[in-house]
């Protein structure tokens, strides 16, 4: 587990970055992220910059227009300094989705890993878009861009800069 990302019962998961070089703090701008516990009808991302200041940066809807996202799981921020999360599907057959925020202001994201999922598969390897993941319960970077996820299935999964994913431990 990164010492970096902390649960904290009740108020959510902070993940600060964990500088190793100038270069990647600098990417990172020295920020930390909040995601606050899921509420009834959305959940939250926040970011704190270095300066103290705070901002929403997504909201995940559980009602209205898809993609509708039932709670955030497991932050991480890469090299850049873009934040992952893990995020539960309520549209499309269910499922755990790893997602890539891709602009702030607006919210979007993208998929970097996970699909809709058959309820009778707990987990299937392959090309990031096509895998199958249980519930994400934390996820890291390695120092080549690939990211690991710990999921509810008790497996550490691998998703690699190449887009495929492989069951690493279990």
């Amino acid at each position: 587990m990164r010492r970096d990302i902390k649960s904290v019962p009740g108020r959510g998961m902070l993940a600060t970055p964990a500088s190793t070089t100038a270069k990647a703090a600098s990417a990172r701008a020295a920020s930390t992220l909040i995601a606050a516990p899921p509420r009834r009808k959305f959940s939250t991302i926040w970011r704190v910059r270095a300066d103290g200041s705070v901002r929403r940066v997504y909201l995940a809807r559980k009602v209205g227009a898809p993609p509708r996202v039932d709670g955030i799981s497991g932050l991480a921020l890469d090299a850049k300094g873009r934040v992952h999360f893990g995020a539960g599907l309520l549209s499309q057959g269910g499922g755990y989705q790893i997602l890539r925020l891709v602009d702030e202001n607006s919210g979007r994201t993208e998929v970097v890993a996970g699909a809709p999922r058959p309820t009778d598969v707990r987990h299937a390897d392959g090309p990031a878009k096509s895998a199958h993941f249980g519930t994400v319960k934390e996820l890291c970077f390695g120092p080549d861009g690939t990211l690991f996820v710990h999921d509810a299935n008790h497996l550490i999964r691998k998703v690699t800069p190449a887009g495929q994913v492989t069951t690493w431990a279990f």
